[in-house]
Formats: structure tokens, sequence, C-alpha cells
């Protein structure tokens, strides 16, 4: 059984897998979320990336969407940075789960500030695409 998984797990490493992260303390920070297609991630980060003049641009924008869309069904990943917003220093956490091939959640925490402004993003990017 051990040398299977030591097969099964040099096959995925092999094919460039999406392992999924272990979650990240968002404790003391505020939500914003949202489920859409896998084909508005992509649009949807980069929007996003335009809040902050620093620690999140639009090439790390890029990675996420193509790791999230790596990532199987029932796995999640995460991804921390350091932005500014309003100028001033913020974390920003963006986490993701893909419970349908096509159509994950994406969660973003930070300050109340920053998770509000998201907020306001999600709105008017999902009626901009009919969401």
């Amino acid at each position: 059984m051990k040398s299977f998984r030591a097969l099964l797990f040099s096959m995925l490493a092999i094919v460039g897998c999406t392992a999924a992260t272990q979650p990240i303390d968002t404790s003391g920070l505020a939500e914003a979320s949202m489920n859409l297609d896998q084909e508005h991630v992509g649009p949807l980060l980069t929007e996003i990336s335009g809040l902050f003049p620093t620690g999140f641009p639009q090439d790390a924008a890029a990675r996420v969407t193509d790791q999230v869309d790596g990532l199987w069904v029932g796995q999640s990943g995460n991804w921390e940075f350091s932005v500014t917003f309003n100028g001033q220093p913020a974390r920003l956490v963006i986490a993701a789960h893909k419970d349908d091939s096509d159509a994950p959640d994406l969660y973003f925490f930070s300050s109340p500030e920053v998770a509000a402004q998201i907020n306001r993003q999600l709105v008017v990017f999902s009626e901009a695409h009919g969401i």
C-alpha cells in the first residue's frame, strides 16, 4: 500500500496537480464571498487586484486563477497577501473551495473596510456578468 501511495503522489507531481493547502487562520478578519463559474474567476480576481496599489498585482491574480482552476472537486486552496488599501497595510486571504468542477466558491478575508469594498465589487461584478 505504501508503494502505491508513493507511486500515486509521484504521478500527481509529474502531471502538475495542485495540492490542497492548509487553511490560513482568518480569525479577526471580515469575510466577503461568492460562488461563480470558473470562467469568471480570472476576471473577478483581476478586478479585485485593482483595489490594491501594492501586494496583489494582476500576475498574482492570474496565478491564483490557475491554481483555483487546478483544484479537484472537494479540494480547497488558500493564499495570503500583504496589501495596501487606502494607504494602510492589510492582510488579504483568499480561499477557494471547489464543490463543483466548474463553479468554485471564493472567499476573501481582510479588515472590515477591505471586505466591505470587496463585497461592493462582488455586487458590481455579478450584476455586470448576470451571476
